[in-house]
């Protein structure tokens, strides 16, 4: 969950103990900016991680995943605002589901392929492709796995 203490979240400076968990690489300094947001907001939610990508900043989550995102979406896009990048949730569980929750369209199948190490081969129809909003690079990042997408 957040790493991140109570006063670090608000305030400007960072503690020695956030400080190391920045240079140890187990922070970065876009859970910091979501941490101080969410704290402006009075937003009670944790988090496990975040991910900076292009403009968008998907937010790995636990069981607050709905706490983030808000009665329709109202909390992600005030996140946004103050961050400055369109924000995604992902609520960590089932590996097939983040998946599909980041790609954002319907999948035909998932095949995870077992060798050196596990993958993932997502089958999409040819048709959704336009519509696909993560990069296979940016599900990997999230799942912690390759993944490559087939359009049939």
């Amino acid at each position: 969950m957040t790493k991140i203490c109570s006063v670090c979240r608000q305030s400007d400076m960072l503690c020695s103990g956030c400080n190391k968990l920045v240079s140890e690489g187990k922070i970065s300094q876009t859970d910091i900016d979501l941490s101080r947001a969410m704290e402006k907001m009075k937003l009670q939610a944790e988090f496990f991680r975040t991910i900076d990508h292009e403009n968008r900043i998907v937010i790995v989550a636990g069981k607050d995943a709905g706490k983030i995102i808000g009665r329709a979406g109202k909390n992600a896009a005030a996140i946004g605002k103050s961050l400055g990048k369109e924000i995604d949730v992902v609520e960590t569980g089932d590996e097939r589901r983040m998946i599909e929750k980041m790609l954002r369209v319907p999948t035909l199948g998932i095949n995870k392929i077992y060798g050196q190490e596990e993958k993932y081969k997502v089958r999409v129809e040819k048709r959704f492709k336009p519509r696909i909003k993560a990069s296979p690079s940016l599900v990997g990042m999230i799942i912690g796995k390759q993944v490559e997408i087939l359009f049939e």
